[in-house]
């Protein structure tokens, strides 16, 4: 196994800083692309292969209100395996990565394996990145670009959301919920509601 561990070594000493070269929602992230341009030379040259195997996925569709039409989006969740193999002498590393996708029902999938192969490479080597952690950022500008709130709970719900840290899934469930395309939309009643079922589950 020495020399499997030897040539991800060789890898990671090939990786300085990322620059993040995209941007979208308001933040700006490495893309797979540009993780790969650095990290594939370096896997051609020391002869390592990786593989990534779908272990185990959960599927949830969320019905999205819009002000023309209603929109079904997927969130997935997926347990994957990654596996390094070594071409010259055979030897393996297996580790387990988990990831999720939201997005259009034929996409959701592929959006997990996308982020998954993205942060398991660069958390394998890790890679630092001239920016905050995009994904925080994200989920900063998402509650934001939401429909001001016009009542006094549905700020407190939003506080709520950003002190408890829920993900994404969660809050997107509370929308799907009422049929909403933002947490200004809901009643001052659903926000208590909201609040009263995040508390007690704290």
């Amino acid at each position: 196994m020495k020399n499997l561990y030897k040539k991800l070594l060789e890898i990671q000493k090939a990786v300085n800083v990322l620059k993040k070269d995209k941007a979208g929602n308001g933040y700006k992230y490495a893309s797979g692309e540009n993780l790969l341009k650095v990290i594939r030379p370096a896997m051609d040259r020391t002869g390592l292969l990786l593989f990534q195997e779908i272990l185990e996925s959960k599927t949830e569709h969320v019905m999205w209100k819009l002000s023309k039409f209603d929109k079904q989006q997927t969130f997935t969740h997926v347990k994957f395996k990654f596996t390094w193999v070594d071409i010259e002498s055979g030897e393996k590393i297996e580790h387990l990565f988990e990831a999720s996708g939201f997005n259009d029902w034929d996409k959701a999938i592929g959006s997990a394996m996308t982020y998954a192969e993205r942060y398991y490479l660069m958390k394998t080597f890790h890679i630092p990145t001239d920016n905050l952690d995009p994904d925080q950022r994200k989920e900063e500008v998402e509650l934001k670009e939401t429909v001001p709130p016009k009542n006094k709970a549905t700020n407190k719900l939003i506080e709520l959301i950003k002190v408890a840290k829920i993900n994404k899934e969660i809050w997107s469930e509370i929308l799907a919920k009422y049929k909403v395309d933002g947490f200004g939309k809901l009643t001052e009643k659903q926000a208590r509601d909201e609040i009263k079922i995040i508390k007690e589950a704290k």
